[in-house]
């Protein structure tokens, strides 16, 4: 039987940058450790089980924030469970405790697939597939979905990976984002307008401390490069790079900074960089969110690579 965190599979690859290793939970497809040469690049990293805030999970039909749990079909309302009563919000889709199953495997790489389970409030029958593999210099992860309903579904995905560079406490690490809009949020933490991060405390093209950061807001209009990626990275003190890419498909990039994340001995820093396809509450407020049609298959991808300057 898997635990509360699910089976964890173990992926390794020699490159010409050192060892790599990976670890990946079944339950919602977690990323929860990435290594090159025993340094640590993901929270909470391999020993530690998930905990409430969700390391490295998959986020999908919806992610973050679902105002009452409720959004209107063409056929009339929708109810989904609420999953954070005080805030009257469903939180992250439905597949935080699914557990995927395993549809290929090698040394260096796993395909993981879950279909969404067909609930009141969303009654439509989603196939969900993951493929993480190591690349040279850090990890790649593929996101493809497939709708098997017989009428079209909204759908947004996304991951919840916390990032480090071991051995330096994250308040160390310097945040920069090719983001110009960013979505403010109201006191439930659901969206309320964009606006320009120019001349605002949210402007991260210069690079910001994490010690002076206090985030939890979506990040968009990125900066796509010409091989149609955006990129948020975090640099140690020792010159080393964290760079989490993500293809256009993504169009929003969550940044999460608690003050109070759970270590083991104290209460640290922490910072999560959430590539996926649209802000909170997507299924209510229309932005960004995807449809898929009847036998259609949609795909996204984004990683992590680790360099040095």
């Amino acid at each position: 039987m898997p635990s509360a965190s699910g089976v964890q599979f173990s992926l390794k690859k020699t490159s010409p940058n050192g060892e790599l290793s990976a670890v990946i939970s079944s339950v919602a497809a977690a990323l929860v450790s990435l290594q090159i040469d025993g340094r640590e690049f993901l929270v909470p990293g391999p020993n530690r089980s998930r905990t409430a805030f969700l390391e490295g999970v998959v986020m999908a039909p919806w992610v973050n924030r679902l105002d009452e749990a409720r959004w209107m079909s063409s056929s009339g309302p929708q109810q989904l469970p609420i999953t954070d009563p005080i805030n009257r919000l469903s939180n992250h889709g439905l597949l935080l405790d699914h557990e995927y199953e395993v549809l290929g495997r090698t040394e260096d790489a796993i395909v993981l697939q879950a279909k969404l389970p067909v609930v009141s409030g969303y009654p439509f029958e989603l196939e969900i597939r993951v493929t993480y593999a190591l690349t040279d210099d850090g990890i790649a992860v593929e996101f493809e979905a497939l709708n098997q309903s017989a009428s079209e579904a909204p759908f947004a995905i996304g991951s919840h990976p916390y990032l480090q560079i071991s051995p330096f406490d994250t308040a160390e690490l310097v945040l920069t984002s090719t983001a110009v809009s960013v979505v403010l949020t109201d006191e439930r933490m659901l969206p309320v307008h964009k606006i320009s991060t120019a001349g605002t405390d949210f402007d991260l093209s210069a690079g910001r401390p994490l010690s002076k950061t206090a985030l939890d807001n979506s990040f968009t209009d990125l900066a796509f490069d010409e091989d149609a990626r955006a990129h948020t990275y975090l640099e140690a003190p020792d010159g080393t790079v964290v760079d989490l890419w993500q293809s256009n498909e993504l169009k929003h990039t969550c940044i999460f900074s608690p003050d109070n994340y759970p270590a083991a001995h104290s209460l640290i820093k922490a910072v999560a960089i959430e590539p996926q396809t649209s802000a909170a509450n997507s299924f209510n407020t229309g932005q960004d969110l995807i449809w898929l049609q009847p036998g259609q298959i949609w795909g996204a991808s984004w990683g992590i690579t680790v360099f040095s300057r």
